[in-house]
């Protein structure tokens, strides 16, 4: 299998929708909390806490 270059973005004045295509919420511009939460990784008691539970 040979290396393929990622598809890179393209602007375009039409916007994109077609009732077949399911798209997903950004979580940085629709949930704050969600990337806030994310922002520091847990500590390891966090951690551990929750595989005991």
């Amino acid at each position: 299998m040979s290396f393929k270059s990622p598809m890179l973005a393209t602007l375009i004045k039409k916007r994109f929708s077609d009732p077949k295509w399911v798209f997903e919420k950004k979580l940085n511009t629709s949930f704050p909390e969600i990337v806030a939460a994310f922002a520091t990784p847990p500590t390891w008691r966090e951690v551990s806490s929750s595989l005991s539970a």
